[in-house]
């Protein structure tokens, strides 16, 4: 027996979300913003590393990585 998923629906037009204008704006606002963000971001680091004022916290970033990688359901290795 075959099972079909339901649409999900946007609350005020009761369209399927995927149809929905306001949520098509509401998405190419937060990639453009996001974007938009980013590019500063790398901008200032560029400039930071240039100058030699970057420096990286490699206890902190390694643990990031480490915490992204359980949370994505890998495993430590063995030592």
């Amino acid at each position: 027996m075959k099972r079909h998923s339901r649409a999900i629906r946007d609350a005020a037009t009761r369209n399927p979300l995927h149809r929905s204008p306001d949520l098509r704006e509401r998405l190419t606002y937060a990639l453009e913003h996001n974007a938009s963000e980013a590019a500063g971001r790398l901008e200032q680091l560029t400039q930071e590393f240039a100058e030699g004022r970057y420096h990286t916290d490699l206890p902190a970033v390694s643990k990031a990585i480490l915490n992204e990688m359980r949370a994505a359901g890998h495993e430590a290795p063995d030592p």
